[in-house]
């Protein structure tokens, strides 16, 4: 299964606790399916396809109070319960938000 995640992270307007940091995140998941030749163990894939029986997934708004790694991640792990999945979306999220804070 192939991940595509993509990330943005923005400011809204302050908040009781100050400012509120969102994220929106989008999922497409698209399958690829192999055959393994028994002969000589080669691979071959047969093509990659969106699952049509699930539909698209659908976004997620999560608010964060701060983008430190550790709690970027913890958030995102009480979302997904996926380490592997949660630890990708992370390093995409504090990333962007380095991204953007360079760019101010």
């Amino acid at each position: 299964m192939k991940l595509d995640v993509h990330v943005t992270a923005w400011s809204r307007t302050p908040s009781s606790s100050g400012f509120l940091n969102s994220v929106m995140i989008s999922r497409d998941r698209d399958f690829e399916e192999f055959i393994i030749n028994d002969r000589d163990g080669s691979v071959t894939s047969l093509g990659s396809y969106q699952n049509p029986s699930r539909g698209p997934d659908p976004l997620i708004f999560l608010d964060f109070r701060n983008f430190e790694p550790n709690y970027v991640y913890q958030l995102l792990l009480s979302q997904f319960h996926d380490h592997v999945l949660s630890e990708h979306i992370a390093d995409q999220i504090v990333q962007a938000k380095r991204d953007k804070k360079s760019k101010i």
